[in-house]
């Protein structure tokens, strides 16, 4: 994942944010960015989850149970469970800040050279 795609989704964030507070529109927004991003991330590491379960790699067994907990309340929260919304506002917040952290990241730890 290169920086492009950490700019993308910090957008993504702020758009949905903005969508969700200046057009008054509820949570919706930040319920379907949090289950296409935690859909993302389940996708993406779904291949390696025997590696990570054998190897005990808990970082992204951690990550892998977060983006399940977010997808199953934004899911609920959609289809008209009634989830308090602090869970999901409180998720989509920790999803920005970590998407910012990841593209402050990016941006200052360049890799140049392998050795």
């Amino acid at each position: 994942m290169g920086a492009s795609a950490a700019i993308i989704i910090v957008l993504a964030h702020v758009a949905a944010l903005a969508w969700a507070v200046m057009l008054r529109k509820g949570m919706v927004p930040a319920l379907i960015l949090n289950l296409v991003l935690s859909a993302a991330i389940l996708a993406y590491n779904a291949d390696h989850l025997a590696i990570m379960l054998r190897y005990a790699d808990y970082a992204l067994l951690a990550l892998m149970a977060y983006a399940a907990v977010i997808f199953v309340c934004a899911a609920s929260a959609l289809c008209g469970l009634r989830i308090p919304a602090w869970i999901n506002w409180t998720a989509f917040a920790v999803n920005l800040a970590l998407s910012i952290l990841l593209l402050a990241f990016l941006w200052f730890f360049k890799i140049n050279r392998l050795f």
